[in-house]
C-alpha cells in the first residue's frame, strides 16, 4: 500500500458517476481503523458507473490522489478500488466433493467453492467473487466453517459474483494512468455492507440498497450470508434530470431543490412547502411553487 515499512496505510478508491473518493486508513494505538486521509474530486467521466471518457477520469482520479497524499504525507502507490454498473450479474451455485482424508483441509475447501463456481457465464464476463454462503458435512448443513471437521462428503453453496472484462480493464487502465496499481476490486454493496450492516441484521435478514449519483446498489443478505447483489443503473441523476424537466430549469437548481425539499419520508407539510422562485425558471409561477 505504501513504500514506507514503518506505517501500513490502507487506501481505498471508489470511481463513482458523480465524484471519486479516496480514502487512506491506518491502525491507532488500540488496533482501531482510523481515516487519516481524504480526497475528493467531481467526476464526469463515467455513465451509470462505468467508464465513458478515459482522460476525464483519469484527471478527477488524480486530484483525489494528490488530495488524499497531501493530508497523509503518504507516497502510497496502489489501492483497493470499488466497481459497479449495471454489466455485474449474481448466481447461486453449488458443488460437492470427496473429502480426501475424513477431514476437511483448505485444499478441500478451495476445490469444492472452484466446483461451486463453475458455471456458465457470458463470454464478455468474468467472475469477480466467489463468495462462501455455508457448508455441508454429510448432510450436516448450516456450516459457516469446515476447515478440520471429520466427513466424508463436502458440500458448499457459493456466491458468484461476475462483472464485464471490458469495464474491468477500462477501470484498471484509468487507474494505471494515474499512476496507480490495482490491489484488488470489490464489488461496491459488498464493500458497503462490511461498513454499515451488523452481524444480527444480515442474521434477521436486510436489504443494503445504496443509492448513488448514477447507480444504485443492491445487497440482500439472510441467515447470516449473501443470498443476492444486483446494480441498478437509476439512482441520484434520474431525479435531478425529472426536476430539471419538469420545472424547466437547470441541472444545478433542480440538484439544490432535491437536496433542501427532497424526503422519501412522508410528512402531512409537505403539501405546504413553497419552492423560492430564486431556485427555478417556469413561466407557471411568479413566486414559488407549492409541491
Amino acid at each position: 500500500m505504501t513504500n514506507n515499512p514503518k506505517v501500513e496505510f490502507i487506501v481505498a478508491l471508489d470511481i463513482g458517476t458523480t465524484k471519486v473518493l479516496c480514502l487512506v486508513a491506518d491502525y491507532d494505538d488500540n488496533g482501531e481503523l482510523r481515516i487519516v486521509g481524504v480526497g475528493q474530486e467531481s467526476c464526469a467521466g463515467l455513465n451509470k458507473g462505468v467508464i465513458s471518457e478515459i482522460d476525464a477520469t483519469v484527471s478527477s482520479v488524480r486530484k483525489a490522489k494528490d488530495q488524499a497524499r497531501a493530508m497523509t504525507n503518504c507516497k502510497f502507490t496502489s489501492v483497493t478500488t470499488g466497481i459497479a454498473g449495471n454489466h455485474i450479474q449474481s448466481y447461486n451455485g453449488n458443488a460437492a466433493i470427496s473429502i480426501l482424508n475424513d477431514e476437511v483441509t483448505q485444499e478441500d475447501k478451495e476445490q469444492v467453492i472452484t466446483s461451486a463456481s463453475d458455471i456458465s457465464i457470458p463470454a464478455d464476463q468474468e467472475i469477480l467473487h466467489r463468495i462462501p454462503q455455508y457448508y455441508t458435512i454429510d448432510g450436516q448443513m448450516g456450516i459457516k466453517e469446515p476447515l478440520g471437521m471429520a466427513g466424508k462428503r463436502l458440500e458448499a453453496n457459493v456466491h458468484i459474483i461476475t462483472c464485464s472484462s471490458t469495464a474491468k480493464k477500462n477501470l484498471t487502465k484509468c487507474i494505471e494512468n494515474s499512476f496507480l496499481d490495482v490491489d484488488e476490486f470489490v464489488l461496491q454493496p459488498v464493500a458497503s455492507s462490511y461498513s454499515v450492516l451488523t452481524p444480527e441484521e444480515k442474521s434477521l435478514g436486510v436489504c443494503l440498497v445504496d443509492i448513488g449519483g448514477g447507480t444504485t446498489d443492491i445487497a440482500i443478505f439472510t441467515d447470516g450470508v449473501i443470498k443476492h447483489t444486483a446494480v441498478i443503473p437509476l439512482a441520484g441523476q434520474n431525479v435531478t434530470n425529472d426536476i430539471r424537466i419538469g420545472l424547466c430549469t437547470s441541472l444545478e437548481a433542480s440538484e439544490e431543490i432535491k437536496e433542501k425539499y427532497g424526503s422519501l419520508i412522508s410528512d402531512p407539510s409537505d403539501d405546504e412547502v413553497i419552492i423560492p422562485c430564486l431556485l427555478y425558471t417556469s413561466d407557471a409561477a411568479d413566486e414559488g411553487l407549492g409541491v
